[in-house]
């Protein structure tokens, strides 16, 4: 008889060493005796050969074991304590038998062979991400929906169908899966291809000894590899599973010995170097699977000050080029802008933004300038926010140009609230107007694809990243690696019967391996406590991390507000309500923020629609 293993895939390491259930106690003792039964049955037939008197003796002595077997099952309701494993060699074959001992009540013992797997194969076909960034789509064409990405180096498996790849399916962290997804091996273009994937083709073994290393061989830290390799392996494909924990074992892919595969990121800490795992009876209980090509560690949705550096710069550049697509006016045109980050913040600092970003935009894109004075540029580069303006002057011209200049009459500027005027335009009655604000906003000169792609702004993205650029450059992220964010709304920072059930929950079910946490309140308005970050701690396990930003020093509160947005923007998960501004802003800055680099997916969950979001 045959049992194959299940087949499991761990985010932060490899599991512990887990014993048979009484289910599968009784399945080992059954495939035992079966087994035994066999072999005394082939050898009753060679003893028959003697003489009939010895054959009736034989049968008779058969049929009193099998019976005593069945009764000692029945005694024990199947359930039994397995002793161990061992390898054993088959000559320079690449297949290896393993027996398993099950040890009964009585103290006898029944023993059995596992089905026998392959040590080595060759010829496996993987790809190789080419190009910068590959999108993964819902379906094999490049209008479909993208539902993930890979970045250059990465390694993905699948079925080639013409100059697409289907990939396979499997769980990934977080519970994310592939299924159905597709990658496009090359893209035409009009006067060129551009290539996505490159074929490799790789050999997958399992070890007995040491370290992937040891063998001239690399450890398998990709989990969609791990499961391709378990197949190859002949692990069957329901057999796969994904398990998160945090115990040491085997770095990358490996097998459990007692009853799995399971597969550890070569990113923990505890599985770095880890090779075959020898259990306190001397048996080996994990083996790791080594390829003898390498793998990029998986992403993880950390930025370092780097990339962060790396990212705004980028923003930047895509901004400049923005502005140069926009149009000029014939006729000097200016608004001249009096509402200071403080006033942002007093009247719903996410709020504001919201409305400040695209007429901010839309303000350029007309051709008219900012004016600001040289006290509201300090204020705002104060708060480590970066210029949005094309004019600075000094405060005695501004007040001259402030008192010559018309109310903009025809733009709605009441969302800023600034006593009086909040802005005073200079130029053409009516070129800056709600109107053409709308018209503006709806169309691809706001929400295109940006320059590069015949827009001009590519929405707001760029705009909010602009703006957070110095002070998410010069923030010092909570943690030193990936970390989850949780937004907590507005009256439910003290609620632990809510949090409980609408953050710690999801993270558990979504993000286990994810073990440090960073938790907000509400806008700067408010703290999280220390009894609430000790009562978190105590229901997730002393193996968490939970913190809260440091109580600011600003009366107002905006700087507490600005350290929180750009908090969660650094976090690689987000868990929060998406009708909540503040998060929404976070979400967004985000977003933009990693979109250059790989990150686990999914990534953000709306605790109001109780659904992972993007």
């Amino acid at each position: 008889g045959s049992r194959s293993a299940r087949v499991l895939l761990s985010a932060m390491g490899a599991a512990a060493t887990r014993q048979p259930s009484a289910a599968n106690s009784q399945h080992y003792l059954h495939m035992s005796a079966a087994t035994s039964s066999a072999a005394v049955t082939t050898f009753r037939l060679d003893l028959c050969r003697g003489g009939l008197p010895l054959c009736v003796f034989t049968f008779l002595g058969l049929l009193v074991v099998v019976l005593l077997v069945s009764n000692f099952r029945h005694a024990t309701g199947g359930n039994s304590a397995m002793a161990g494993t061992t390898p054993i060699a088959v000559g320079t074959s690449q297949f290896a038998v393993i027996e398993e001992t099950v040890s009964m009540r009585a103290g006898t013992q029944l023993t059995r062979q596992w089905p026998q797997r392959k040590r080595l194969v060759s010829g496996n076909v993987e790809w190789v991400v080419t190009h910068s960034r590959a999108n993964i789509r819902s379906a094999p064409r490049t209008s479909a929906v993208v539902v993930g990405h890979r970045t250059k180096g990465q390694i993905v498996t699948g079925r080639q169908h013409g100059t697409w790849l289907e990939l396979d399916c499997g769980p990934g962290p977080g519970g994310s899966s592939y299924s159905g997804s597709w990658m496009a091996i090359q893209l035409a273009f009009k006067k060129r291809r551009m290539h996505m994937l490159r074929q490799r083709t790789t050999t997958y073994m399992q070890i007995s000894n040491g370290t992937c290393k040891d063998s001239g061989n690399f450890p398998i830290a990709n989990y969609m590899v791990c499961r391709k390799a378990a197949h190859a392996l002949g692990y069957r494909n329901e057999e796969v599973r994904f398990q998160n924990n945090s115990v040491a074992g085997p770095e990358g892919c490996h097998v459990e010995m007692h009853g799995g595969i399971l597969a550890g990121t070569a990113t923990n800490q505890k599985n770095q170097s880890q090779g075959a795992i020898t259990s306190s009876s001397g048996d080996v209980s994990m083996q790791p699977l080594c390829s003898d090509k390498s793998y990029p560690p998986p992403p993880t949705g950390f930025m370092t000050p780097a990339m962060v550096r790396k990212r705004v710069h980028q923003v930047h550049v895509a901004l400049a080029k923005s502005k140069a697509a926009c149009k000029r006016s014939n006729i000097p045109c200016a608004i001249l802008w009096r509402v200071s980050a403080q006033d942002l913040y007093n009247h719903g600092l996410a709020h504001s933004l919201a409305k400040f970003q695209p007429l901010r935009a839309y303000v350029e894109y007309c051709g008219c300038d900012w004016v600001v004075s040289h006290d509201a540029a300090q204020e705002w580069k104060d708060w480590k926010l970066a210029p949005f303006w094309t004019q600075e002057v000094s405060q005695q011209r501004w007040q001259i140009r402030w008192e010559m200049a018309d109310p903009c009459r025809n733009l709605n500027l009441v969302a800023f609230g600034k006593a009086g005027f909040p802005a005073k335009c200079e130029g053409f009655p009516g070129l800056l107007n709600d109107a053409g604000f709308v018209r503006f906003t709806k169309y691809k000169a706001f929400n295109g694809p940006g320059v590069s792609a015949g827009g001009v702004f590519a929405g707001a993205y760029d705009l909010f990243l602009q703006t957070f650029g110095p002070r998410l450059v010069e923030h010092r992220p909570p943690y030193d690696a990936a970390y989850v964010g949780f937004k907590l709304p507005l009256g439910k920072e003290g609620d632990f019967t809510y949090i409980r059930q609408n953050f710690i929950i999801p993270l558990l079910n979504h993000w286990p391996h994810m073990q440090k946490i960073f938790v907000t309140s509400c806008c700067g308005k408010t703290t999280v406590s220390g009894e609430i970050l000790i009562d978190m701690r105590f229901i997730l396990g002393s193996q968490f991390s939970v913190t809260a930003p440091a109580a600011s020093s600003d009366t107002g509160g905006l700087d507490h507000a600005l350290n929180e947005i750009v908090g969660l923007a650094r976090a690689a998960i987000l868990i929060g309500d998406l009708d909540d501004q503040a998060f929404h802003l976070a979400h967004d800055i985000n977003l933009h923020l990693h979109a250059k680099i790989g990150r686990p997916r999914p990534w953000c969950f709306d605790v109001s629609k109780k659904k992972i979001c993007h």
